[in-house]
């Protein structure tokens, strides 16, 4: 997911004075979802901050779909759910992102807003960009481990064949298994799904590992 903080003007002061940085100015929650609802880009909201959703580029969305379409394959007619990049998560009542794939078995549960947001995931995806890359790891990270239901967190390389996997054993500890290559396979608890890299990176330019050098003729 590519993200980037809506800018902010700085007032201007007198001759000489510092300049402290600017800080965003604050909006309520309710004011929040009431532009969310009008508005034609997404927008995410951490404690009175609005974060502009931007575009991905082809590789992000080659990612995002084939996870999104290798979970909803495996789920088929059963009770499990997979959810678009286009669908809100709560993560608490002062924030609200959207995963780039997120996924539940059983009753999804909703907040009463409009839109709703989704209050129950087991599995969040996300796919790293440059300039998310460390928000993924860490300030989502530690957000999305307040939802008691999440289980598994992924995230995603799209700069080469690598995947990162947080498995939740218990309230305070996570494991972390990171795939490098395209035979590997991650097996999501929370749904029932194991994946190999070589699905997740279908049809992207890490699709196929380097061609080997030819045999020196003659041996």
């Amino acid at each position: 997911m590519t993200a980037r903080t809506i800018p902010q003007p700085v007032e201007h002061t007198a001759p000489h004075q510092p300049v402290a940085p600017a800080s965003p100015p604050r909006i309520s929650v309710q004011d929040y979802l009431e532009m969310e609802r009008v508005s034609k880009t997404r927008h995410e909201y951490v404690d009175g901050e609005i974060i502009d959703m931007a575009g991905g580029s082809p590789v992000y969305d080659c990612l995002s779909l084939n996870a999104l379409l290798r979970l909803a394959t495996a789920f088929g007619d059963g009770p499990c759910k997979p959810f678009t990049a286009n669908f809100r998560v709560r993560v608490n009542p002062t924030q609200y992102r959207y995963p780039d794939v997120s996924a539940l078995c059983g009753d999804a549960q909703f907040t009463d807003e409009n839109p709703p947001a989704l209050l129950n995931p087991t599995l969040i995806i996300e796919v790293l960009s440059p300039s998310t890359a460390s928000n993924d790891r860490d300030d989502k990270f530690n957000e999305y481990r307040q939802v008691a239901s999440v289980v598994d967190y992924l995230l995603i390389e799209q700069d080469k064949v690598e995947a990162a996997h947080f498995a939740r054993q218990s309230a305070v500890q996570w494991n972390i298994t990171i795939y490098s290559h395209l035979a590997d396979t991650l097996k999501l608890e929370s749904v029932g799904v194991s994946l190999t890299l070589s699905d997740l990176y279908r049809k992207t330019p890490l699709a196929s590992p380097p061609a080997e050098s030819a045999s020196t003729s003659g041996e």
